[in-house]
C-alpha cells in the first residue's frame, strides 16, 4: 500500500495561516555527506549510489507488501 505522507501526515506536512510549533517523531534518511562542487564526479557517483541504495530499499519494502 502506498503511504501517502501529504495525507496522513497533514500536521507536519499540510499549509497553516499561521506558525505554531510541533513535535515530529525521529525519523530515518539515507545521506551523502561531504563538501565541494557539485559539478564534480565524486558528488554524481555518490548521488549514484545514493539512488541504487535507496531503490534496493524500495524494491525490498514492496516485496514484503
Amino acid at each position: 500500500m502506498k503511504f501517502e505522507w501529504k495525507k496522513q501526515e497533514k500536521e507536519i506536512y499540510g499549509t497553516n495561516t499561521k506558525p505554531c510549533v510541533i513535535d515530529v517523531s525521529s525519523q530515518k534518511y539515507i545521506i551523502i555527506s561531504g563538501e565541494g562542487n557539485p559539478n564534480d564526479e565524486i558528488f554524481s557517483d555518490k548521488v549514484a549510489a545514493l539512488f541504487s541504495v535507496a531503490y534496493k530499499i524500495k524494491i525490498t519494502y514492496k516485496s514484503f507488501e
